[in-house]
Parts: structure tokens; sequence; C-alpha cells
């Protein structure tokens, strides 16, 4: 990871870090695909990513489409930034949710839902691209676990700031 700024743009080649992490047993069906999309929610600062498999190379093409799947993937946590730009990558993934039968491509953490939206904040969104099976933005459950007390409190603080505002 590096340092930018916008104004005036520039990436500092003098700063960042670099991290590893592992992948456990129930992922590893997901290795050929570890990270394909990355957010970090800005209130608690935890790195979420998601992992998908995609079958292309595997299948026998004469009789089937590899684009009609099985697809699976992964949306996990993968480290924490915090609000100094400190950056820790956990040893291994937490927080995992398994999502079969779908290639997600992306992640996306919300903390400020606009009304009508009919959900909870905070929350997290995958999006998927199933080929021929088409797209989809959906709601995700992540494990509550991973959360501290206090984190969650100090979440539910900041929304309620915003709320006032």
């Amino acid at each position: 990871w590096r340092k930018m700024t916008l104004e005036p743009f520039s990436i500092h080649a003098d700063t960042g870090g670099s991290g590893t992490f592992n992948l456990p047993k129930s992922m590893q069906k997901l290795s050929d695909r570890p990270v394909v999309g990355l957010d970090v929610d800005s209130t608690t600062g935890e790195i979420y990513a998601v992992a998908s498999h995609d079958p292309e190379g595997e299948i026998d093409t004469d009789k089937y489409s590899e684009d009609n799947g099985p697809y699976y993937s992964a949306t996990y946590t993968i480290g924490n930034v915090k609000a100094d730009g400190t950056v820790t990558i956990y040893k291994g993934p937490k927080a995992i949710t398994h999502q079969d039968g779908f290639k997600v491509e992306t992640v996306a953490r919300a903390d400020d839902i606009p009304a009508g939206f009919q959900t909870e904040e905070p929350a997290t969104f995958i999006g998927t691209d199933d080929e021929n099976y088409g797209g989809t933005l959906r709601k995700l459950k992540m494990p509550s676990t991973m959360y501290s007390n206090a984190v969650v409190e100090a979440a539910g603080a900041a929304r309620n700031r915003r709320r006032r505002t």
C-alpha cells in the first residue's frame, strides 16, 4: 500500500508497506482468485475482501459452458486501517462468509445509507458477475463476532452524529 493524495495527485513511493495472509482450509478452493475486490469500512477501518472461484479451464467445454459455473465465493475481513494510517494485515482471514453458487467480484461497506433503502446501517454489500446468469447487488450479513463492543459503540455514535448534522 502507498499513501496517495488527490490534490495535487501523487502516489508517494517512500511510504507504505505490505502484508501476507494465509487462506484457511475452508477457502483453499478459492486460491486461484484469493482477492478480487476490497473496501475499507470508514468507521471501523476493517478491510473487507472477496475471493471467488471461476471454473474456467476446469470443465469440458465441448459439453458444458464454463460461463455457467459452478461458482463459489467468500467474503471476509483481511486487516484494519487505523485513523493514523497504520495498516495491519491479519495472519488469516476473519469473519468469513461463503457464497455458494455466486461469483462475487466486489464488496462495499455502507455506513450512511439513504432513507428509504430499507436496510440498517452499517451494511456490507456484494456484487456478483455470474456470467450467463447475470449479476446482482445484494446485502450480506457478516458475522458480528468480529467487532468488540467498543467498535460497535463507536460506529453507532458516528452514525448518530451524522444524522444530527
